[in-house]
């Protein structure tokens, strides 16, 4: 099964529906493994709560519910710092962690197999 990291504004757009709303549904529907650190969980959560969004809370609680439940969680092992990028590498202690940094901001989602 694919494993994918989710960029919070990606996580946050597919909530909100609209075009990237398939991404849910996609993984609700078992399609991919969605990967999560503590803090990137906190960050969804914290997001996704912001009155902005005018999320109705039953499907703050769903999407709470079944990130807590089936997101697969990893544990940061270090930080380390490359001489040839100047962002962070993360390495975690689940298998076959590839990393993909993206020059863009506009979307990044790192598949993991």
């Amino acid at each position: 099964m694919t494993r994918v990291v989710l960029d919070t504004n990606i996580f946050i757009s597919a909530v909100l529906g609209g075009r990237l709303g398939v991404i849910i549904d996609e993984w609700k529907s078992g399609k991919f493994k969605l990967i999560v650190t503590d803090s990137i969980a906190r960050e969804y959560l914290d997001v996704i709560n912001r009155p902005k969004f005018k999320i109705p809370q039953a499907e703050i609680i769903a999407v709470s519910d079944y990130l807590l439940q089936l997101g697969e969680f990893v544990t940061r092992l270090k930080r380390y710092t490359s001489s040839s990028r100047t962002r962070p590498m993360i390495s975690f202690s689940k298998p076959h962690w590839r990393e993909k940094w993206t020059s863009s901001s506009a979307v990044t989602i790192t598949c993991l197999n």
